[in-house]
């Protein structure tokens, strides 16, 4: 079995051209053949080299690792060679006779039409089954025609079995590769894991069975069959998208989950391009903190970026500090900083059982009020990682002199 992807470099690799390559590709891993990558770059004009890099960037961000890649530029001689062949030259190039019409297909600046390079590089590259959208499905009777043609010329093969898949829509609308929520650099950005996004794309349009919905692509490829592929539409679910999202980062270890914070850190300016051992160590101990509250990775800078700006540019939110941050609560300040000072052991259990017994049962505060209000002072928001664990590991020079800033207005 060989299968095949083939997008063009006229845009962002999207995710209904993800969704086509990740079903091309467990079909050729669950029947032991080889997956191809084409890269349908004859559109000169539309064309971009970063958009070919992109392409073989994300096919290695995803995990499809293919068995052999070409681009469609590299084989114009045979192109050329093969259209002399069945083809009439015009003054519009050569021209392939098809009884009622006549589809070009070779323009007279030697670049071939998509039908048949198309279908000469599946005659050539020997492949036997194609997974694709049903927007193509008005191209098959065509493409079967120039087949034949080539097979009279070049020999016989069996023309690939082609499955078409429903094409993916959000509500009512089909999902067009210029709308921003097709964009697979948008999913990059917004922290979602790729093992998380092609979980939920393989449910678009296939079914593993048993109503599983959470699964490795090994798992994918081991029950892969293409019977359970549907041309029904499919239905772009941001939510459900999201939610088995957070399942694989809950999947995640501690020490895994870390590193893509990490990165996600880094590409938000909260962390340098080169962490210092003393912030991944940081980041590793505040992990478990957030492991169950994550959806995506665009959450981590709002959750952890208080743990590393400098004190000097450490800024509370505005709204938080004025309802939580009032004159009222100073007393309350003020002995948490006596507290935490006088403290024999800075941990998490020593300043809950200290501070909920001097603030909660002798100054008779609402715990709910008195620790918001540390927790705005300490983390600078109102929602934050659990607050006592995240002061511990924050160390306790650093939380009184967070306090004492308030203390000082």
């Amino acid at each position: 079995m060989k299968t095949r992807v083939a997008p063009s470099p006229t845009g962002q690799f999207h995710l209904g051209t993800l969704r086509t390559a990740l079903l091309n590709y467990l079909m050729a891993r669950a029947n032991g053949g080889q997956f191809i990558l084409r890269i349908d770059d004859t559109d000169q004009e539309r064309n971009k080299q970063e958009w070919i890099d992109y392409i073989y960037d994300q096919m290695n961000q995803f995990g499809l690792d293919y068995d052999l890649t070409f681009k469609q530029s590299e084989r114009l001689d045979r192109y050329k060679e093969v259209a002399e062949k069945i083809g009439t030259k015009t003054d519009n190039g050569y021209e392939l006779d098809m009884g009622e019409y006549k589809m070009v297909i070779l323009r007279n600046n030697g670049f071939p039409t998509y039908n048949f390079c198309s279908i000469l590089d599946d005659y050539d590259y020997d492949i036997t089954h194609i997974i694709r959208g049903v927007d193509h499905i008005s191209n098959l009777d065509k493409q079967k025609r120039i087949w034949d043609e080539i097979c009279k010329i070049e020999g016989e093969k069996t023309f690939p079995e082609v499955i078409h898949a429903g094409l993916l829509f959000e509500g009512n609308k089909k999902l067009s590769k210029r709308d921003p929520e097709s964009s697979l650099l948008m999913y990059r950005r917004e922290g979602f894991l790729p093992e998380g996004l092609l979980n939920y794309l393989a449910l678009l349009g296939w079914s593993f069975g048993d109503d599983i919905e959470f699964f490795s692509m090994k798992e994918m490829a081991d029950n892969f069959e293409i019977s359970r592929v549907s041309a029904n539409p499919a239905r772009f679910d941001i939510k459900k998208c999201t939610a088995i999202n957070a399942d694989w980062i809950r999947k995640l270890s501690v020490q895994e989950l870390a590193n893509r914070m990490e990165k996600q850190l880094i590409e938000v300016g909260v962390l340098p391009n080169s962490p210092s051992k003393e912030q991944k160590d940081l980041l590793l101990a505040a992990t478990p903190l957030v492991h169950e509250r994550l959806e995506t990775l665009s959450q981590v800078p709002g959750m952890l970026s208080f743990l590393f700006v400098e004190e000097k540019d450490f800024v509370v939110d505005h709204e938080d500090a004025k309802k939580s941050l009032t004159h009222d609560i100073l007393p309350a300040l003020e002995a948490s900083v006596k507290i935490i000072k006088e403290l024999p052991e800075f941990k998490t259990e020593k300043l809950h059982d200290e501070l909920n017994r001097v603030l909660v049962t002798e100054m008779g505060l609402k715990a709910r009020i008195v620790f918001t209000a540390l927790r705005v002072a300490v983390t600078g928001r109102r929602v934050s990682p659990p607050l006592f664990e995240s002061m511990e590991i924050m160390g306790r020079e650093k939380v009184i002199s967070r306090i004492e800033k308030h203390l000082k207005k």
